[in-house]
């Protein structure tokens, strides 16, 4: 076998050691959430657990022939790889399944190639026959790194959106073109909501009809810009949340993928109502101040005083009671009435 180290013995084991503890670093301060099912320590556990396995197996196989950059690099890389398929990968099935297909083939190809060659000396089988194995697995393991570095790449670009997961395919709305999306110009999308078909919606298809309905709430509670959706691993209980910043409201996963339509209707509702609210306080802020004690501000001067000191469930009762919730509350559930008799109007041919 060819000779291709370009480290002495001390440099490589000193070069995984540094790339692992960085990217450990790195990784569980960015991209790091507990495996499904699995506790946050028992995940962590887990992952020092590939960390170390893959990091050492791939130095015993690769020390004597194979002590370079490009090996140490896909020594680190592997086992975080790895992990991300095992909690991204359930959010993106038919890419991870895919990447994990053609990295398999390719593999298996390679495999039978090396192993299947022609051994030139026979009295040396056993020991060609071991070389052999070892050329496949860091081989393997080369391809598997290059097809899967497609989620790692994905939860990065999560990373970036602020911890946005996933996003709908369907266009957020502004409403600035003249589009005014309703309930009956969406009905039979909307149909969609119903429990039956509900559950066998992808979380793709999910996040496509929660966006027509915040393009929906939009207009109906003219809101002057888009509202976004998007879903996203938030603190247990958090159901979702609005961010005024960005305009975006940010679903729970364990939320969208596990809840009935109802429920998370509900919750996006409720959202969209909080985007009204910040909107409201917006223009009671920049009106003169000689009409802010208008009757048509007196909601908007209590959420101001309530955004400034705002209770975000630490306190659950004075999370609970605050106006802006309890506001919320009433419209998201006067509208979950509403949309699902409307549907069942539609489908009775009523509507």
């Amino acid at each position: 076998m060819r000779q291709r180290n370009t480290m002495e013995y001390w440099e490589y084991r000193l070069d995984l050691l540094f790339w692992s503890t960085m990217v450990m670093f790195w990784y569980r301060t960015i991209l790091f959430r507990p495996v499904f099912a699995l506790s946050s320590r028992q995940s962590k556990v887990l992952l020092w657990v590939l960390v170390v396995g893959c990091v050492l197996v791939g130095y015993l196989l690769s020390r004597r022939t194979r002590r370079n950059g490009l090996n140490a690099s896909l020594t680190v890389l592997f086992p975080f790889e790895v992990y991300a398929m095992l909690t991204y990968g359930r959010y993106f099935p038919k890419i991870a399944l895919g990447a994990l297909a053609v990295g398999g083939v390719l593999a298996l190809a390679y495999g039978l190639w090396v192993l299947l060659s022609p051994i030139r000396r026979p009295e040396e089988r056993r020991t060609i026959l071991l070389r052999r194995t070892a050329v496949v697995l860091l081989g393997g393991r080369t391809i598997l790194c290059a097809c899967t570095l497609v989620i790692l790449g994905m939860a990065l670009a999560a990373a970036m959106r602020g911890g946005v997961l996933l996003m709908p395919s369907q266009r957020a709305e502004d409403g600035y073109d003249g589009t005014e999306d309703t309930i009956s110009g969406h009905i039979e999308e909307l149909t969609q909501l119903q429990a039956e078909v509900w559950v066998k919606l992808p979380m793709s298809g999910r996040l496509d009809l929660l966006q027509t309905v915040a393009n929906i709430e939009r207009t109906y509670l003219g809101v002057p810009h888009e509202l976004r959706v998007g879903a996203a691993e938030l603190e247990e209980g958090v159901m979702g949340r609005y961010n005024s910043v960005t305009n975006q409201i940010v679903l729970s996963l364990e939320h969208l993928a596990e809840d009935d339509a109802g429920d998370i209707l509900d919750t996006v509702l409720h959202e969209c109502y909080h985007a009204y609210q910040h909107s409201l306080v917006e223009l009671y802020g920049q009106s003169p101040e000689r009409y802010r004690d208008l009757q048509l501000f007196s909601a908007a001067q209590d959420y101001a005083e309530e955004m400034r000191d705002y209770q975000d469930g630490e306190d659950f009762s004075a999370y609970y009671s605050q106006r802006m919730e309890r506001d919320a509350r009433v419209y998201a559930e006067a509208g979950v009435t509403d949309y699902g008799e409307r549907i069942a109007a539609y489908l009775a041919g009523e509507e």
